[in-house]
Formats: C-alpha cells, sequence, structure tokens
C-alpha cells in the first residue's frame, strides 16, 4: 500500500509499496506499527529500498508479538533503534551488518528502554520463554539486540564491549561487569 504521507511520520523512502500500512499496529502487538519495522535513516539517505518480503513481514509480526510487545507490557515504552534490514542495507558500510544475523529475517531488533535500564531489559529479555539470540551491545549505554525466528529457541547469550567482541557468555558474567 503506497501512502503518499507516509514518509512523514516514519524514515522510510516517499512513493515506495511497503506491502503494509506504516501507520497500523502490528496484529497481536498493538504498541508497535509496522513503520517501525522498516524505518532507517540510512536507507531514506541512500535511496535504499528497505522492503521486506512477505516471509520477513511475517517473521517481524512473530517477533514483535513474541519478544517486543512481552518486553512492553513488562517495562513500559521501548524504543527500537534498528528492525528489519534488507541485505542491501544489512551490508551498506555504514551499518557493517552480520550477513548471517537476524535483522535481514525481520526476525530481530535492536531495543533500548525508554523507561528502565539497559540491564533490566537485558533480564527481562533474558526471562522470555523462548528466543534465539540477544546480544549486550556497548553497555551500559548502547543498546540489546534480541533475535527470534519460530522454533529457533536456542537461547545464545553474548557481549559486545570493549573487552568481548560476540563473545558467548553466562547471564551472570554480564551482571558482575554491568551491576543490576
Amino acid at each position: 500500500m503506497i501512502r503518499s504521507e507516509q514518509h512523514k511520520r516514519w524514515q522510510v523512502l516517499p512513493n515506495v509499496d511497503y506491502k503494509r500500512d506504516l501507520d497500523m499496529a502490528i496484529p497481536g502487538a498493538p504498541n508497535f506499527c509496522y513503520g517501525e519495522v522498516v524505518e532507517s535513516e540510512t536507507a531514506v539517505e541512500h535511496g535504499i529500498k528497505n522492503i521486506p518480503t512477505e516471509a520477513q513481514w511475517q517473521a517481524a509480526e512473530h517477533f514483535a508479538r513474541t519478544i517486543l510487545q512481552p518486553l512492553r507490557n513488562k517495562l513500559g515504552r521501548l524504543k527500537m533503534s534498528s528492525w528489519f534490514r534488507s541485505v542491501e542495507l544489512n551490508s551498506h558500510p555504514s551499518i557493517g551488518g552480520s550477513a548471517i544475523g537476524f535483522h535481514p529475517t525481520g526476525g530481530g531488533g535492536d531495543i533500548d528502554s525508554l523507561s528502565c535500564t539497559l540491564m533490566e531489559l537485558l533480564e527481562a529479555a533474558y526471562l522470555l520463554p523462548e528466543w534465539s539470540e540477544i546480544i549486550a551491545e556497548y553497555f551500559p549505554n548502547g543498546w540489546v539486540h534480541v533475535g527470534f525466528l519460530k522454533g529457533d529457541n536456542r537461547r545464545i547469550l553474548k557481549l559486545k564491549d570493549s573487552v568481548h567482541h560476540f563473545a558467548r557468555v553466562p547471564i551472570g558474567r554480564i551482571r558482575e561487569i554491568y551491576g543490576h
């Protein structure tokens, strides 16, 4: 669906059919809109069409229902700094995303809280019943990356900071370093 004004609310390219009404709430995740899935300052700046396929939209919807809405219900307002990234956007030099990461699937995103600490956000995500990967990135001032695809409940926790480069760590180690 093309809506000529959608680019005014979301950082998306104008006059592009994103296959969803970007202002519409995601079913089962009423606090999240489709526009949050695809918005990207980098994509707009470089004219990159950040458009999910139907399977990627479905993964994003599942991610919103299974990960984001439960976190929002528990913690309050969340901010998605990055969610879906097309392969072209994910590989852009200013992004440098992983070719095997969750962003290009629609099932992963970088989350910040507007109502609690990053450690509280990390703990709440860690306690969710299902998730594939959580990365504590650049704590204590960074963000929490969560990835989850239906059927993939590996529960791999990683830390990326000045010492650890996507190192698998137990939650206790992150608590030791960054407190709670």
